[in-house]
């Protein structure tokens, strides 16, 4: 019976979280001039925690604590408590959703007298204000009183469902996450979420002691951290002398660890992508006035004509290609790719420059020699 109430009231509390989401309310007041006041009554329904009990909940609370204290079993007392503490809480939240989304769905449906829906909704939501303020205090007297009756008979193992009930219960903007008159259990529990956000905050000093962005600048002399950095090995005479004298010394050193700071992109970096896409077009154009003049040339002999075509596609694809690493880099600096550098394209080009020059030549001393005629 015990879990088929925490069941229940888990599914009634999502069913109540979710009428009031912010998505709905801002929908709503793209229509209705009125809906600000319901924001402001909805965020008040959590933020009644200094308000004083009522005396009929506090005679509530002491007739259930009477109850406990009197029934003959612990553990009876316990899920007796438990289950009326529970049924008590789903009723409500039943019968405020019920209400609430009745009032919606009018607004939803009847768009003829939309003010007068919106001034009936806000007034539900008056009503029910009271009834959580002290339907909220009871929740807590009562989960007081039967935390202290289980520690007094030594069953407070056997209550982590209620215990995260509880916690649970104390997210909500329906119960009060604080009170004066309320100690005990309930400030145990509160030191439990207070100890968790705590844990939390520590996660960005730990970040920053290891050197994130939140570290300090300057580090204290004894908690520089070190590292084994190689070193080159001398070259030469000095070289000579130290393999001779000593081969067993290790080219290792120690060093500080180098601190990672985020590089700051300036706007002549962006500039020098450019000049450097100009540079490969000036290079590409002037292969091709190359290519275009071997082929020229070659007008007379047609075995010229292969290389300066060649050439010719070679300088197309080059632009291309210098086209696509200017963008490519353009990203990368956005990014903050460590490096930049291009290694393949200016390889493929004083290659493709190379060979046809070679060729070129070739040509031209073939038909040099042919020309000659033995005496």
């Amino acid at each position: 019976m015990q879990a088929s109430s925490h069941a229940v009231d888990s599914d009634d509390e999502t069913e109540a979280t979710d009428l009031f989401s912010d998505k709905q309310i801002r929908a709503y007041a793209a229509h209705y001039p009125n809906l600000p006041r319901l924001r402001k009554l909805i965020a008040e329904l959590g933020d009644s925690s200094s308000m004083r009990m009522s005396t009929d909940m506090k005679r509530t609370s002491v007739d259930v604590s009477e109850r406990v204290a009197a029934a003959g079993s612990a553990e009876v007392a316990f899920r007796s408590a438990v289950d009326d503490e529970l049924s008590k809480t789903n009723q409500f939240f039943v019968s405020v959703s019920a209400e609430l989304r009745s009032q919606v769905s009018g607004l939803e449906t009847n768009s003829q007298d939309r003010t007068k829906n919106v001034d009936e909704l806000l007034a539900s939501v008056q009503r029910c204000m009271k009834q959580v303020i002290e339907l909220s205090e009871f929740s807590q007297l009562s989960q007081s009183i039967i935390l202290q009756a289980a520690q007094e008979h030594d069953k407070v193992s056997d209550l982590p469902a209620f215990v995260q009930t509880s916690e649970k219960l104390s997210y909500q903007p329906f119960i009060l996450t604080k009170s004066s008159d309320l100690s005990g259990p309930l400030a145990m529990i509160e030191r439990r979420l207070t100890q968790r956000k705590e844990d939390e905050m520590a996660a960005p000093v730990d970040a920053a002691a290891e050197g994130g962005l939140e570290a300090p600048l300057l580090t204290r002399r004894n908690t520089i951290a070190l590292q084994a950095v190689e070193r080159k090995p001398p070259t030469g005479f000095a070289g000579w002398l130290r393999r001779t004298f000593k081969p067993d010394q290790p080219n290792v050193t120690t060093g500080a660890l180098k601190k990672l700071t985020p590089a700051k992109i300036e706007p002549k970096v962006y500039f020098a992508n450019e000049r450097t896409f100009l540079h490969w077009m000036h290079m590409c154009v002037t292969l091709g006035a190359v290519a275009m003049a071997i082929m020229a040339e070659g007008a007379d002999d047609p075995s010229l004509a292969l290389p300066g075509l060649l050439l010719t596609a070679f300088s197309a694809i080059f632009i291309l290609y210098a086209w696509y690493m200017f963008m490519w880099r353009a990203e990368a600096l956005k990014a903050k790719v460590d490096h930049l550098d291009d290694r393949v394209g200016p390889s493929l080009f004083v290659i493709a420059v190379l060979a046809g020059l070679a060729f070129v030549g070739y040509k031209k001393l073939e038909q040099a020699s042919a020309a000659v005629k033995p005496y």
